[in-house]
């Protein structure tokens, strides 16, 4: 289950072009009405070049929207064609670079395996309010890293 998506619009010099948005469960009526809402407001799977995502691992994240929007018929293009057309820029084959080539701990390069852009996945064992201020904390950590 999602629970929040965190977004956030750079320009190209990798500064916050707008604040930190998280979409949260517990403010919408469902989890299909959460992830219709982020689909709705940036076009992910429709149009490839409206948002697209920077982080880390991105193609699991991807992946674990596209079925869950899937399971709630939100979604009708192949998964493949998808992942053949959406740009992204996964930074984890950097990081392991910069990791002496060592996948092993290659993410505490960074405070977290969450970067700006799309992330399904949420912080376990603390409260929301925690949660999203780790979330803002990120968000400024991995600009400068970027």
């Amino acid at each position: 289950m999602i629970i929040t998506l965190q977004f956030a619009k750079l320009t190209r010099d990798f500064e916050p072009e707008t604040e930190l948005s998280i979409l949260k469960v517990w403010e919408f009526n469902s989890e299909k009405e959460l992830i219709k809402k982020f689909l709705e407001d940036s076009k992910f799977f429709e149009e490839p070049f409206t948002f697209i995502p920077i982080g880390v691992n991105l193609v699991y994240d991807i992946i674990f929207i596209y079925e869950r929007a899937r399971l709630y018929g939100l979604v009708s293009k192949p998964l493949t064609d998808i992942l053949h057309e959406k740009p992204f820029i996964d930074i984890k084959p950097i990081l392991v670079i910069i990791n002496n080539c060592e996948f092993r701990n290659y993410n505490k390069i960074i405070d977290s395996k969450m970067m700006v852009g799309l992330v399904g996945r949420t912080f376990q064992y603390s409260t929301p309010r925690k949660n999203i201020k780790r979330l803002k904390s990120i968000l400024g950590k991995n600009i400068e890293l970027l």
